[in-house]
Order: structure tokens, then C-alpha cells, then sequence
């Protein structure tokens, strides 16, 4: 009796810490319910019976603007996986614009500035017309049920380190304190 109870137990454990580490980018709710990408074409082709279906992707900032309804966010379309994280692949023609109702409060555009990336479960609404700058475009247009933004990403370049020779090469530049660079 002990022993199933304590073998219960050890099993609970590693059950509960493995759904621990599930990542939670977009409420898994949400994620059941919707479309991971967007079919871009057909989208513009026929926008009908997409209307009010939810889906999930990936975009990077172009603009955050305060306006009456909300926050709206012009970006740029990326692929996302089944986690809601988004690809490398990008698609520079592809836009869309989304609203963050006023009633869920309002996006910051200095924490949501351009080039920041956002994964995005937002409802389609249909298609709008807009400009970017002087270009006439029509944007698949989503209210954002949910949005998760990713932290910035710098990148650091490496240098491997050169190999010193004296007698070889000039390297009067590492002989005052240079010389280990990567090391700093």
C-alpha cells in the first residue's frame, strides 16, 4: 500500500513538472481554437469566409498608434510554429494591421516601437484600405484577442582572436593592452 502510494506520488511529480515547461506564448485555449498563419492569397482573393476566425502569427513593428478604438499596429507578416514562435522567414510585401481595443487598455508605442517582434492571436475583421508612405494598400485587418511581445534581441558580433606573430605581422595595435580583446 505504501509503496503504490509513494510510486503515485513520484509519478504526479514528473507529470506535473513536465506540463510546467509547456510554453505558454498564447493561451493554449486560444491556440486550440485558431489557425497558426495566414493564407495571404486567398485571404485577398475571397476575405468572406475567413471573417471572424481567429488565427495566430508572428509580426515585426513597423508603428504603434494611439487612436479613438484602441492602439493600432501596422507590421510586417511572419511565419509562426506550433508554439506561436516566430520563424526567421519573413515576408517584406505582406502587411497587416491589428486594433487592441480600448477596453483591454492601450499598447505604449515607446515599449511597442518599431522593430520589437509580437506574436499575435487576433480575430479577422476583413480588409482595409491604407498607405504606406505614398503606396495605396489593402491590409488584412485583426482585433487582437491576445499578444505576447518578445524581448529585444541584440546581437553581440564575435571576433575569434587573431594569432600573434611578431615577426610576421604589424601588431603594434595589441602591444598596448589590445591584445586580448576577447577576453574583456
Amino acid at each position: 500500500m505504501i509503496k503504490l502510494s509513494f510510486i503515485s506520488i513520484i509519478i504526479f511529480t514528473i507529470f506535473a513538472s513536465l506540463m510546467s515547461c509547456a510554453p505558454t506564448i498564447i493561451h493554449p485555449d486560444l491556440m486550440r481554437q485558431s489557425r497558426l498563419n495566414l493564407p495571404f492569397e486567398e485571404l485577398r482573393d475571397n476575405p468572406i469566409p475567413f471573417e471572424n476566425r481567429l488565427f495566430v502569427f508572428g509580426a515585426k513593428i513597423a508603428e504603434t498608434r494611439l487612436i479613438e478604438e484602441g492602439s493600432l499596429i501596422e507590421a510586417v507578416y511572419i511565419l509562426v510554429d506550433d508554439y506561436g514562435i516566430p520563424r526567421n522567414s519573413s515576408y517584406p510585401s505582406k502587411r497587416v494591421r491589428a486594433l487592441y481595443p480600448r477596453q483591454y487598455g492601450y499598447l505604449d508605442p515607446l515599449v511597442f516601437e518599431k522593430g520589437r517582434f509580437v506574436t499575435i492571436a487576433g480575430i479577422f475583421k476583413g480588409l482595409k484600405h491604407g498607405k504606406i508612405e505614398e503606396l495605396n494598400y489593402v491590409f488584412p485587418y485583426f482585433q487582437i484577442e491576445e499578444i505576447y511581445l518578445w524581448d529585444k534581441v541584440r546581437v553581440y558580433p564575435y571576433f575569434y582572436p587573431r594569432f600573434y606573430d611578431p615577426f610576421y605581422d604589424d601588431q603594434w595595435r595589441y602591444r598596448f593592452g589590445y591584445r586580448y580583446y576577447w577576453l574583456r
